[in-house]
């Protein structure tokens, strides 16, 4: 819905814009004189702003995916030993799987409530308990490296819920919206008694308005980690 309502605004916002310009060149009331290059300075703030917003969620985007490669990496590894070990009585299939579909509900519930519950998970308790049982292992060694990847797990999905509280402000898309209706009537004052002129402008620069928009919303929503739900990998936990 987010989603929708960012990507429709521009196109409506500049439809207004259009229509209201039209009417005033039909008045009493028309704009003469404006010269285009004092109003590029908005188009520029525009650019700028909407260069800067879309820079900090590709960067908490980039750093999730990297924090949730070391988690996907991380359960590899537990689930290589333990099935070298030929232990199914450990259940750690299970709590991988459980794992993964907790996390996912997780970051469902921070995308709807914008939310960080950073608190370990029973899944991961129950694969500590699992590593701290020496008898559940054939040797030192291999209980060392399941404990490792159990470490690398739970440090890697502190992290990424730390980046995931660095969701994009709605001020800041209020802010880009407000530019870029400020741009886009700056465009039709450029454009004095000109429909087509100003038809084509606004409507193009609409629609640049909008895709930002669209992009910066879609990437700021993306349910990255129930991605992991689809790896090859994980298959044979169901």
């Amino acid at each position: 819905m987010e989603q929708a309502i960012a990507i429709l605004f521009p196109l409506l916002s500049g439809a207004l814009v259009i229509y209201g310009f039209n009417r005033l060149d039909n008045s009493a009331y028309q704009v003469k004189g404006v010269v285009g290059p004092y109003f590029a300075a908005l188009a520029l703030l525009f650019g700028l702003f909407a260069s800067l917003t879309a820079g900090d969620v590709w960067q908490r985007v980039s750093k999730a995916n990297a924090q949730i490669t070391s988690e996907a990496n991380a359960m590899r590894t537990i689930l290589r030993i333990t099935q070298a070990m030929e232990k199914s009585d450990l259940h750690v299939n299970e709590l991988l799987h459980g794992y993964i579909e907790r996390e996912s509900s997780i970051e469902k519930t921070i995308k709807n409530t914008g939310k960080v519950d950073i608190q370990s998970t029973p899944e991961i308790e129950g694969l500590f308990k699992i590593a701290v049982n020496p008898a559940n292992f054939t040797n030192a060694v291999v209980q060392s490296e399941f404990i490792k990847a159990l470490v690398q797990l739970r440090s890697a999905r502190f992290e990424r819920l730390e980046a995931n509280k660095a969701h994009l402000a709605v001020y800041k898309l209020v802010i880009l919206a407000l530019f870029g209706v400020l741009t886009q009537i700056a465009i039709a004052l450029c454009h004095p008694a000109n429909y087509r002129a100003l038809l084509c402008s606004v409507m193009l620069f609409s629609i640049a308005f909008s895709c930002a928009m669209g992009f910066i919303t879609m990437f700021e929503n993306n349910e990255i980690f129930s991605s992991l739900l689809n790896l090859n990998q994980f298959n044979d936990l169901n």
